[in-house]
């Protein structure tokens, strides 16, 4: 289970790439370095609250829009696959959602399922 920074840096991330902000841009936006930014992505910077609302400011949202989703509970799987659409193009994430769509309408039966 990932901690609480690691959560918030992943959802910076999801945030910036749906802003279509490179972590350049969003740092000189934010006024801090990039290099510290991508520490906060990877849940390895220490994040204050002054930094936290620097960044939220810069990206135009809330600060509850990165605190979000930060249940304990959430399977790993669904941030995995929510980082993984935050690097998709538009035309991507709609062809993984049909692929999803597609894979619900036949589900596996468990023998067919490989460890």
């Amino acid at each position: 289970m990932a901690n609480s920074l690691e959560l918030i840096g992943t959802n910076i991330k999801i945030c910036r790439k749906q802003a279509r902000l490179t972590q350049q841009a969003l740092a000189e936006k934010a006024g801090i370095s990039y290099k510290y930014l991508g520490e906060i992505e990877r849940g390895q910077g220490n994040l204050s609250v002054e930094i936290l609302l620097k960044i939220v400011n810069a990206l135009g949202i809330a600060a509850g829009d990165v605190l979000d989703g930060m249940q304990p509970e959430q399977p790993q799987i669904v941030q995995q696959i929510q980082a993984l659409c935050s690097e998709m193009s538009p035309e991507q994430t709609l062809l993984a959602v049909a692929l999803l769509e597609t894979l619900l309408k036949y589900p596996l039966q468990h023998s067919e399922v490989q460890e």
